[in-house]
């Protein structure tokens, strides 16, 4: 491949799902500086990951697709004012800790943080929050100090899908697509 005009080719980490595929793939394009936010990727795979076609799919991914906007939010630690990973949709604190144990979730999507949910809290990258904190951002920072939330956005539940990996910009108050 990269004998073609305009073709730049990386090696990337195998992956064991088609879900983990993309997300090296946009990160080592982002990483090695050959595409940045908002610039586009032509992915060509065999998808599912374990298909016996060799390649049945061409993707065009857009680099830091913006998902979602915030009019809320904050981190506590001043280094950390951006965190990937993926999305578990949780109703209830109980509901939230069953899918953190059942599933790689790194990032707590609910209606309304209630102080219910400050032992989820301790054990996650970072908060989407639909309505309002009944945390203070005090107490958010004491409770795990590495932790970026947004709140305020309207019909998270509806945009962003569980199992999905975002980036939270708790600088830009922006939850983008995939790892940027």
């Amino acid at each position: 491949m990269q004998l073609y005009w305009g073709v730049m080719t990386r090696h990337v980490p195998l992956a064991g799902e088609s879900e983990g595929m993309i997300q090296n793939a946009m990160r080592v394009a982002s990483e090695t500086g050959i595409a940045g936010i908002s610039d586009k990727i032509v992915l060509v795979a065999g998808l599912p990951l374990h298909s016996p076609f060799m390649v049945n799919a061409v993707r065009v991914l857009i680099l830091g697709t913006i998902l979602a906007r915030s009019s809320s939010g904050g981190f506590a630690n001043p280094a950390i004012t951006r965190v990937q990973g993926r999305i578990i949709h949780a109703r209830t604190p109980k509901d939230a800790r069953d899918k953190l144990l059942a599933a790689d979730g790194e990032i707590l999507l609910c209606r309304v943080l209630t102080k219910d949910f400050i032992p989820i809290v301790r054990i996650v990258k970072g908060v989407i929050c639909e309505e309002v904190s009944e945390i203070t951002d005090d107490d958010l920072f004491n409770t795990n100090p590495d932790l970026v939330w947004l709140t305020h956005i309207r019909r998270a539940a509806e945009k962003l899908e569980s199992g999905l990996t975002v980036t939270i910009d708790a600088e830009q108050l922006l939850v983008y697509e995939g790892s940027v």
